[in-house]
């Protein structure tokens, strides 16, 4: 039996399927339905948000025969040959049905003639052609080719619908996970249902080896709700060893220096969030309550309730970290040593103590 991968075995089918983007599906279902469907349609956004999988829906419902939908590569495709032999290729009908689709996928790729040449297509287009381009950067489309199209962009998906759709995979795979586990899975997707399901699969895979929740951190090349609740933690506490433990570990070579800063600021705006109202702490891209339950263990209070002030002065150590990472992002592409600037950040940790 072939094994499939859950990124391609949950991908969606149909409009219903996909989740998160309603504000884009329920219109190009209208259209479809009502074969109103534009001559060129952009869709935009981050990576495995379902950009390329509602394109091929699209192209599906309007003609469900292999003839009727062609995906072009633009990454590989994307010069003046490829073109032309669309432009050869346009005038004639699909062996069966009414439309013909064209998917530029990586539509940005395309070169400054190729673009010229889709535009000319653009402007008369036969009656039986639909051209959609997909894309991740929507600045590089020309504006002449936007102005002849009807663009849609995609939203990241939010931390609980991702986490409601994993749970519910987990129950069509018969698969148990913990909710720890769940939630990492769901904070290493960055909004991408793709990466999410990914990231699920590893850790699938991975369960049975006992591991935890910093060990399976590692396996995704992220840093983790744990460690970065403990770089708070030893920062209050001024344990200076601890936190040289946490940030000799951001210079691992499996750790995207970049990505390790971006996650340190999400999660501390997110405490910071947190802090002024609990209650939206689903909403929140950082799992919040793993944070919640062991932060409040060390300070033997919930952070729920803590008071005004202690909100304040929480709040103020917060920002002294998010600032420090911020002067460390300023210097990450001016060296090439990813140590010494990780050092430099952890000595500026340690000598705020002092306020110098």
């Amino acid at each position: 039996m072939v094994y499939t991968p859950l990124h391609l075995k949950h991908r969606p089918t149909d409009f219903l399927s996909v989740k998160g983007q309603d504000h884009v599906t329920l219109l190009l279902g209208k259209q479809v339905e009502s074969k109103s469907v534009p001559n060129c349609i952009i869709l935009y956004g981050p990576s495995g948000v379902g950009k390329t999988t509602v394109s091929r829906i699209i192209a599906k419902l309007l003609n469900d025969h292999p003839s009727g939908t062609i995906e072009i590569d633009s990454a590989l495709d994307g010069g003046k040959d490829s073109v032309k032999q669309v432009q050869l290729d346009l005038y004639n009908y699909p062996l069966s049905g009414e439309f013909k689709t064209y998917i530029y996928n990586e539509a940005q790729e395309l070169t400054r003639q190729s673009f010229g040449s889709l535009l000319n297509m653009l402007e008369e287009p036969p009656e039986h052609v639909r051209f959609i381009l997909v894309t991740n950067n929507f600045d590089k489309i020309p504006l002449n080719i936007k102005s002849r199209s009807q663009s849609h962009h995609f939203s990241q998906l939010p931390n609980s619908l991702l986490r409601e759709e994993l749970s519910s995979i987990c129950k069509k795979e018969k698969r148990t996970i913990k909710d720890s586990l769940l939630n990492c899975a769901v904070y290493s997707s960055g909004g991408s249902f793709r990466n999410a399901l990914v990231a699920l699969e590893i850790i699938l895979n991975l369960q049975d080896c006992n591991l935890d929740e910093e060990a399976i951190s590692d396996m995704l090349g992220i840093v983790g709700i744990p460690r970065l609740t403990d770089l708070v933690i030893s920062y209050i506490s001024k344990d200076f060893s601890k936190m040289h433990s946490i940030v000799k570990h951001l210079c691992s070579e499996n750790l995207d220096s970049s990505k390790s800063l971006y996650e340190i600021q999400q999660f501390l705006m997110d405490c910071r969030i947190f802090l002024i109202d609990p209650s939206i702490s689903q909403d929140l891209k950082s799992d919040i309550k793993s944070f919640s339950d062991r932060f409040s263990k060390f300070v033997g209070k919930k952070v729920d309730n803590f008071s005004m002030e202690e909100r304040k002065t929480f709040g103020r150590i917060l920002d002294k970290i998010y600032d420090i990472s911020l002067d460390t992002e300023a210097h990450l592409h001016r060296t090439l040593n990813k140590e010494a600037l990780f050092t430099r950040f952890l000595i500026q940790l340690a000598t705020s103590w002092n306020g110098n």
